[in-house]
């Protein structure tokens, strides 16, 4: 019965081949469109998940009201918000800036070489309190989150950036200049992110190294 019913169906696909044909186009698009969608809504569903406290974390944004009437919204706000937000707000749990850097130059000066090797990383940098590590989640390599940020003029790596920079060698307790204008010491190493980060930073200043002009 059910051979008679595919011969059926069969011969009636071969006689009208042109209507076939639109009906699998048209199946095939959609099934894949519904493919790519479901792709796309999984991946941001996924944005910074692997943080324990994710559904408890917010960014302040800035809103740019401009005179057309339309409105720009930036992932920024000014420094002296963290501090308010400690002292006024009683219910914030935990506060943390984060300044991200649009450009910076790195120079690495290596025991073995007789120029410093420079490195442009763009949108890759920022200025953060150590407090962003009791915040977010990253797997520590070297270093402790606690105190790696305390100091002016220190830096907390990933893994990738370090063996950019350093090669084989050690990373903690090596220096590198910001800018040309500053220099930090390395006092810590994180695992790379996943890539399905809001914030891909790979190299993390402390805010208290403000004296160097970051752009």
């Amino acid at each position: 019965m059910l051979k008679n019913y595919l011969k059926i169906a069969l011969r009636n696909l071969r006689a009208k081949r042109v209507y076939t044909a639109l009906n699998i186009i048209g199946l095939s698009v959609g099934m894949a469109s519904e493919l790519l969608i479901f792709l796309f809504i999984s991946y941001h569903l996924s944005t910074d998940r692997h943080h324990r406290k994710f559904a408890r974390i917010y960014r302040v944004v800035t809103d740019l009201h401009l005179e057309d009437g339309s409105v720009e919204y930036y992932p920024e706000a000014p420094l002296p918000m963290a501090q308010a937000f400690r002292t006024d707000y009683s219910q914030i749990e935990q506060t943390a800036y984060l300044k991200m850097n649009r450009e910076l130059t790195v120079s690495v000066q290596l025991p073995n070489k007789s120029e410093a090797a420079r490195f442009l990383e763009l949108n890759t940098t920022a200025l953060v309190e150590g407090e962003l590590f009791d915040i977010l989640n990253y797997n520590w390599l070297a270093g402790n989150p606690k105190t790696a940020l305390q100091e002016p003029n220190t830096a907390v790596i990933t893994q990738s950036l370090a063996k950019k920079y350093f090669g084989s060698l050690d990373p903690i307790g090596r220096t590198i200049n910001l800018n040309n204008v500053a220099e930090a010491k390395i006092t810590g190493v994180l695992a790379d992110p996943p890539k399905t980060t809001n914030t891909d930073i790979q190299l993390f200043i402390s805010i208290a190294t403000l004296s160097f002009r970051a752009k």
